[in-house]
């Protein structure tokens, strides 16, 4: 009896066995069954050669190739020159669906790629990257296309000249040449190749000290490029400049000592600094020249917070004693804050 019983158990634990592992089979495969599978025929799409300011517009078709229903839940794109619209955000086996992508090309020159990101609930691509590449050409063409000056002594003032040419247009005109900047003039000259025209860009002897921000738009019959912008910057010098023009001591634990340095720069070889005085009496200043480039000198100064500091913020101030007209005395803000050590 006992003997039986062990067999029939023995048989029951096979037989619930086989069951338990054909359910975990047939689970697998249904789960099998049920996932999406995202394909695209195309990923990459190379729209070839266009002008600047030309749009592209392009449809990526994809598939469904699992059994589940596929769901796009975001499509991402790398910059805001491109935008992208999903037609169908669920697609079921077999199914097909579209993303249409328009690209501006205003912001971008030469070869360029710009990618396209999918999500979507496919468990081996949830993020199915798209690319989209070409080659942008300018249909007018600007030498250089940016005017840096530099550092522009005050009273000197300065001129650069601007290359301006249509490589497709036939009869290719400026209308007007805008500067956002009263300081700085321009003047149009058509060259004699008919497609060719030169702008002298010209900084005011009178522009105020401190950076240049400025603009030139020019105004074109071009269809793709009816403004051309040409971004201005530099800075207009006294005879001395400084650098950083406010200096920071940061934070530093009380009883500790900090240096901290100011770069003055001469413009002119009879300029030069006679003293520097610095307070509160806590701080200290000494100055050095530390180098020399044609009618430029550089001297080095160096500032101290001595380790009597009070705790707390303090401000206070660096005076530089100069030889120059314009800038006989120049002031920069020291700051910073001393904390319990």
């Amino acid at each position: 009896m006992t003997k039986k019983f062990f067999i029939i158990a023995n048989l029951i634990a096979i037989v619930l066995f086989t069951q338990n592992k054909l359910t975990i089979c047939n689970d697998t495969v249904n789960n099998v069954k049920s996932t999406p599978i995202i394909s695209f025929k195309a990923p990459v799409y190379n729209f070839g050669e266009i002008f600047k300011g030309e749009k592209v517009e392009h449809v990526y078709k994809f598939k469904n190739s699992g059994k589940g229903v596929l769901k796009i839940k975001d499509v991402k794109v790398s910059c805001g020159c491109t935008a992208a619209v999903v037609k169908s955000k669920e697609v079921l086996h077999n199914g097909n669906g579209e993303i249409n992508i328009i690209f501006n090309s205003n912001s971008a020159v030469g070869k360029i790629s710009k990618d396209i990101t999918v999500y979507s609930n496919d468990p081996d691509n949830p993020m199915y990257k798209l690319t989209i590449t070409g080659v942008i050409n300018e249909e007018v063409v600007v030498k250089p296309r940016k005017l840096n000056i530099a550092d522009v002594v005050y009273g000197k003032g300065i001129k650069r000249t601007l290359s301006v040419k249509s490589i497709v247009a036939p009869m290719f005109t400026i209308s007007k040449v805008i500067s956002t900047n009263p300081d700085i003039a321009t003047t149009l000259t058509k060259e004699k190749e008919k497609n060719e025209y030169s702008i002298d860009v010209s900084l005011s002897k009178e522009a105020k000290l401190g950076r240049l921000g400025s603009k030139i738009v020019i105004h074109t019959n071009s269809k793709n490029m009816e403004k051309v912008t040409v971004p201005f910057y530099g800075r207009v010098v006294g005879d001395i400049s400084i650098y950083p023009p406010r200096l920071s001591c940061g934070t530093v634990k009380q009883k500790e000592e900090k240096k901290v340095v100011v770069f003055a720069t001469t413009y002119n070889d009879d300029v030069n600094i006679s003293k520097v005085e610095i307070f509160p009496d806590f701080l200290e200043a000494n100055v050095a020249k530390k180098e020399e480039n044609e009618k430029k000198m550089t001297y080095k100064i160096s500032v101290t917070l001595k380790k009597d500091a009070p705790v707390g913020r303090f401000k206070g101030e660096l005076k530089i004693f100069t030889s120059s007209r314009n800038q006989p005395v120049i002031d920069v803000p020291v700051y910073g804050m001393v904390k319990e050590g």
